[in-house]
């Protein structure tokens, strides 16, 4: 029986979104209109030149997809 409350998921074509900069190179974000803040999605493109940089209210979680090189974690550096 279809309802008329909003649903409890939410579905995106990460492809579709426009990339922005960031201090990676640069991402694709999804759900960061989420006014909870419990999760968002980014699909990053690295350009080789990461900056250092930290966040003082978010956890991030690295999947690599694809290529090889370090990332520095709170100053331990990982191939």
């Amino acid at each position: 029986m279809p309802s008329s409350a909003e649903p409890l998921y939410r579905l995106t074509h990460i492809d579709e979104i426009d990339p922005v900069s960031c201090p990676c190179g640069s991402a694709r974000r999804a759900f960061m209109d989420d006014p909870d803040r419990i999760a968002s999605l980014h699909l990053v493109e690295s350009d080789g030149e990461a900056k250092c940089h930290y966040h003082k209210r978010m956890t991030e979680i690295y999947y690599i997809l694809d290529g090889e090189g370090q990332i520095e974690l709170d100053g331990d550096r990982f191939e």
